[in-house]
């Protein structure tokens, strides 16, 4: 029932929060997609952004699932070289 489940960045990507190597993305979800459908999404948002940086990894830091005004789920993760 995939279909059912829907991610969406709005062509948004990561923004670099206060702390260093650390950026955030909001994951926006719809239908039955939670935060196990954002993790998937984020995973490969995170795989391309290393590719376009000098990080060679990075690591979940923080998970905050946010319902109002739009269902998402922001993701905070700290990469490194």
């Amino acid at each position: 029932m995939n279909f059912f489940k829907a991610t969406s960045t709005y062509g948004k990507s990561f923004k670099k929060t206060e702390v260093q190597d650390e950026y955030s993305i909001r994951i926006y979800t719809g239908g039955m997609a939670g935060v196990n459908t954002a993790s998937e999404k984020v995973k490969k948002e995170a795989d391309e952004f290393l590719g376009q940086s000098n990080y060679t990894g990075y690591q979940t830091v923080a998970v905050k699932r946010i319902w109002f005004p739009f269902s998402c789920v922001q993701f905070t993760l700290r990469f490194f070289s």
